[in-house]
């Protein structure tokens, strides 16, 4: 069974750092991708990847444009 680790700073994220980690398994198997960056809504990175024994997320900050 695959290992989720999912890092960030306020516990209503751990939605997202899902949602993330979907995505990058859905770009796994669409394009071989083993890391990605993600960004939401709300303004907030991801940057997902792919470990030994499962997935992996972590915010990466707040977009700023």
């Amino acid at each position: 069974m695959p290992r989720y680790i999912i890092e960030c700073d306020d516990p209503s994220n751990i939605i997202l750092g899902m949602k993330a980690i979907k995505s990058l398994m859905k770009s796994e198997v669409e394009h071989g991708c083993t890391s990605t960056i993600v960004a939401f809504e709300d303004d907030s990175i991801w940057y997902v990847k792919k470990t030994k024994t499962g997935y992996s997320a972590r915010t990466a900050g707040e977009s700023h444009e």
